[in-house]
């Protein structure tokens, strides 16, 4: 289903809980190339403080927005807000704890055009959709309910991270035990990737 109507200037993205949104954090900085602990756990910081304030959800100018206060605090965001530059100017994201919502998304047909931002945008849009919906999904499995199967059709996925720690190396391990499935297309698969990388598919 090709959505036709106006697109809305904030695109919602929904989480089964607070823990799986806060768990998306791994997902921002793994776009924007970070894997350091200490990244992650300055952005999870973050969400947690804007869901106590904003428990009905927050932007990503929300999030961007508290990191420069904390900045402003002595802590050292010099870095982490260079690599936030990707989002201004884009389409918003509102971050949602929502099970009905989350599981609606599941269960809906929906074509995401990420073309029109910035590479390292795209990615941190891209690699939320995916976890939001692992995350449901697995949820989902936890608590014996009726699953029914999900496609995640990937264009372009060599720009996207596959190795073991990405959403898309979870998802290949993982995924498949929760009924969530994905297609990936590329143009490019000889000598983009890694041995690492290509076991990775094996495995999945």
């Amino acid at each position: 289903i090709l959505h036709t109507e106006p697109r809305e200037s904030i695109l919602h993205l929904y989480f089964p809980t607070k823990e799986s949104l806060l768990a998306s954090a791994k997902y921002i900085a793994n776009a924007m190339g970070y894997s350091s602990g200490q990244i992650i756990t300055i952005l999870k910081s973050t969400m947690k403080e804007l869901l106590q304030e904003r428990p009905t959800g927050f932007t990503m100018t929300d999030l961007v927005k508290l990191l420069e206060a904390k900045a402003g605090d002595g802590v050292d965001m010099k870095d982490i807000l260079v690599r936030f530059d990707c989002t201004m100017g884009a389409e918003d994201v509102l971050f949602v704890v929502s099970p009905e919502k989350a599981i609606e998304m599941t269960k809906t047909s929906i074509i995401w055009d990420l073309s029109q931002y910035e590479e390292e945008y795209n990615q941190i849009i891209c690699q939320l959709i995916i976890f939001s919906l692992y995350e449901t999904q697995k949820l989902q499995f936890h608590e014996g309910l009726i699953l029914g199967k999900v496609f995640v059709f990937i264009d372009e996925f060599q720009n996207i991270p596959c190795n073991k720690g990405s959403v898309l190396g979870k998802c290949l391990t993982e995924g498949q035990k929760c009924k969530m499935f994905l297609v990936l297309a590329t143009q490019f698969l000889q000598g983009r990737f890694s041995e690492a990388v290509i076991n990775q598919f094996k495995q999945g």
